[in-house]
């Protein structure tokens, strides 16, 4: 099984701004050499949460 680690925040942070400051989602990919569908996920995620961190993985917690 392979497991996969997060990004930190920044480089979602430079991914994040340069989409705000007008690059389309195909060149914010190219230009970081990432997948056209994080820019996507990354923007999102931005836009629903204001928040560059990654969410939280796994299972959720118990109470």
């Amino acid at each position: 099984m392979m497991v996969t680690m997060s990004m930190s925040a920044d480089p979602r942070m430079r991914v994040v701004a340069a989409f705000e400051d007008g690059a389309s989602t195909r060149a914010a990919a190219r230009r970081f050499r990432i997948r056209i569908s994080i820019v996507g996920c990354w923007h999102r995620h931005y836009r629903e949460t204001g928040e560059t961190r990654p969410r939280k993985q796994g299972p959720p917690s118990r109470s």
